[in-house]
C-alpha cells in the first residue's frame, strides 16, 4: 500500500441532508412560498417491518433450544452511527399538514445512503418493483431527489396543495371582509 493508491480530493462535498435540503428549495420557489419541502431528524423505522405480538414471543420462545452467536457480527464497524431523516412537503395555510416522500439513512460515513421512497414516486421515476435506493455518491443522490421532485406525482400532488392554499386564503379574505 502507497499513498498514490488512495484520492485525497474531495468529491463528495456535502451531507446528504445538506443536497436534498438545497434541492427542496425550489419547491417553495416555484409554489411562491405556499409548500416547503424539508428535512428532519427522523428516530423511527423507515423500512417496513413485522411487529412481533406476545404470542408469537412466547410460541418462538417455546420452540428455542440454544441461540447460534455469529462471531463475525463482532468484526468490523464497532459501534456505527445512524443518520436517519425524514424528507417532506408542508403547506403555509394548512399547519397540521405533512407529505412524507421518503425517508432517508446513513452510517458513519455520508456515502452510500439509503432512500425509501413514497411508492408513487418510486415506481413513476424507476418503473420497477419496489425496493430502497442505495446512492453511492452525491451527484448520484441529486439525479435521485431531482427526478423525485420533477416527477409528474409531484408535480399533481404541489399543484392540488396549491389549490387547497389558495381555497384556504380565499376563505379567510371572505370571512374577514363580511
Amino acid at each position: 500500500m502507497k499513498q498514490s493508491d488512495f484520492n485525497f480530493n474531495l468529491l463528495d462535498t456535502k451531507k446528504p441532508e445538506e443536497v436534498i435540503r438545497d434541492l427542496l428549495q425550489q419547491i417553495s420557489m416555484a409554489t411562491q412560498n405556499r409548500i416547503f419541502g424539508k428535512i428532519e431528524e427522523y428516530t423511527g423505522e423507515i423500512e417496513s417491518y413485522t411487529k412481533s405480538s406476545l404470542t408469537s414471543m412466547v410460541s418462538i420462545a417455546s420452540g428455542l433450544s440454544g441461540t447460534k452467536i455469529d462471531i463475525q457480527s463482532e468484526l468490523g464497524e464497532l459501534f456505527p452511527q445512524r443518520n436517519k431523516f425524514e424528507v417532506y412537503l408542508s403547506v403555509s395555510n394548512m399547519e397540521y399538514y405533512k407529505y412524507r416522500m421518503m425517508f432517508i439513512e446513513y452510517g458513519s460515513t455520508a456515502y452510500p445512503v439509503k432512500i425509501v421512497m413514497n411508492e408513487d414516486i418510486y415506481h413513476e421515476c424507476f418503473k420497477k418493483n419496489f425496493t430502497p435506493i442505495l446512492a453511492s455518491s452525491m451527484s448520484e443522490l441529486e439525479n435521485i431527489i431531482q427526478n423525485a421532485i420533477d416527477s409528474e406525482t409531484m408535480l399533481k400532488l404541489l399543484q392540488s396543495l396549491i389549490n387547497e392554499s389558495l381555497r384556504i386564503e380565499t376563505s379567510k379574505n371572505n370571512s374577514n371582509n363580511g
